[in-house]
């Protein structure tokens, strides 16, 4: 049996077998990192000297394009967001309902949920069929067009 060491306990808490492989993978890593690092050729001079003047940078002549104009566009951002949040809601609403009629289940004669929960599946419901058709409707991209009085979405 193999003595024990920290190295082989720690792989064998991580999962992994210690091979002679992964020895020399990481002996390679260990080697390319520190060949990385700049040697150091001669030691600073013991009297301080003035760092050089930094030369003005010479501007550009890089031409800027001018910014592009989105050519298709989100039908409703409002839409969208009204319809993911009303897709939210009525999830919510639904599983709500399924939570109170597991307690409906579960209880004895004197409770009754059924209106709340007849009422939270129907407006989770109703949510739901409402918000999946604003989504579709507001995230479709359509073209946008420049007319005299200014950018128009075209439907």
């Amino acid at each position: 049996m193999a003595a024990w060491s920290p190295l082989a306990e720690r792989a064998r808490v991580v999962g992994m077998l210690a091979r002679p492989s992964s020895f020399v993978a990481g002996a390679l890593t260990v080697v390319a990192l520190l060949a990385s690092f700049p040697a150091a050729a001669d030691p600073a001079p013991s009297s301080p000297t003035a760092p050089p003047a930094a030369a003005p940078l010479a501007p550009r002549s890089v031409p800027v394009a001018a910014p592009l104009v989105d050519l298709l566009q989100r039908r409703s951002q409002s839409a969208l967001s009204g319809g993911a949040a009303a897709v939210s809601i009525g999830g919510i609403l639904l599983l709500s309902s399924a939570l109170a009629g597991g307690l409906q289940a579960a209880c004895d004669a004197h409770c009754d949920h059924t209106t709340t929960i007849v009422g939270m599946a129907s407006a989770g419901g109703a949510l739901l069929a409402i918000g999946i058709p604003l989504i579709l409707w507001g995230e479709k991209r359509v073209p946008v067009v420049q007319t005299a009085q200014g950018w128009v979405l075209r439907f």
